[in-house]
């Protein structure tokens, strides 16, 4: 019975990660489904070997470890696949009740503005789940900037995680706006580090506030909530206001520039 519950929650975890191989890279699915086959065939020579051990002897007593481990993975794994399944769930409907509200959602596609005679097109790129938090893949970019707006305009990205910076400014985005990192919460003031040091610098070379790259531009806010850590120091959360002013005549007419 119990080899049938993990055969079970194997093959739901096997079809949840090749199903999600865009999210979920396939170094971490076959690991995962490796170690689950080879706790499957122990179990089963437990199950029907562990009679084959005298009591009180080394063999029956690691028989009983072995079972007891069995039972543990199956239970962490059972309970990651629920979380997993939840988070998929809250992010639907959170995605549900934002476009309810009458908001548009961008996940690897554009829009455009006209304001005056000038023209915004904005994109929105998913975000690379899998790759978190260090690596920095965007295996969707190029598909976005395929289906980019042609013409005159500003060209504003919105990305999750601030590290495609330097592919849009690559790719003449005038200004992308991220987020990700929660300026690190926790920043320590350091004579002559203008943004001080923070636990986002070890994961990003961006930690918030301005960027600028070639003819690009990045705004990374701290945003408004917290992660891992339940507090902030020197860290103080934001919404930003960035206003978007005319160019001067004669300066690149129908743009805009940023301040």
């Amino acid at each position: 019975m119990l080899v049938l519950c993990q055969w079970f929650v194997f093959q739901s975890i096997r079809r949840y990660l090749f199903g999600k191989c865009s999210r979920i890279r396939r170094s971490v699915a076959y690991p995962v489904l490796i170690g689950f086959g080879l706790v499957t065939v122990l179990a089963v020579r437990l199950e029907f070997g562990s009679e084959f051990f005298p009591p009180g002897t080394f063999g029956r007593q690691l028989a009983s470890i072995l079972a007891f481990s069995y039972l543990g993975w199956t239970l962490v794994l059972s309970l990651l696949l629920i979380v997993i399944r939840a988070m998929d769930a809250a992010i639907k409907f959170k995605a549900a009740a934002v476009q309810a509200a009458g908001f548009t959602i961008l996940r690897n596609r554009w829009t455009s503005l006209k304001v005056g005679h000038a023209a915004i097109h904005i994109g929105g790129i998913e975000d690379p789940t899998a790759s978190w938090p260090r690596r920095n893949q965007f295996p969707d970019f190029c598909t976005l900037m395929n289906t980019a707006p042609g013409g005159p305009g500003l060209r504003i990205l919105l990305s999750h995680r601030p590290a495609v910076f330097p592919l849009a400014a690559r790719h003449k985005i005038d200004l992308v706006l991220a987020g990700h990192l929660h300026g690190g919460q926790i920043v320590i003031p350091v004579p002559g580090v203008e943004k001080g040091l923070s636990t986002a610098d070890l994961i990003s070379e961006y930690t918030q506030g301005w960027y600028k790259k070639d003819t690009g531009r990045m705004y990374l806010s701290r945003g408004t909530g917290l992660t891992f850590l339940p507090w902030r120091i020197h860290c103080p959360p934001e919404i930003c206001v960035i206003r978007l002013v005319p160019a001067e005549k004669g300066v690149n007419s129908g743009s805009f520039r940023k301040v």
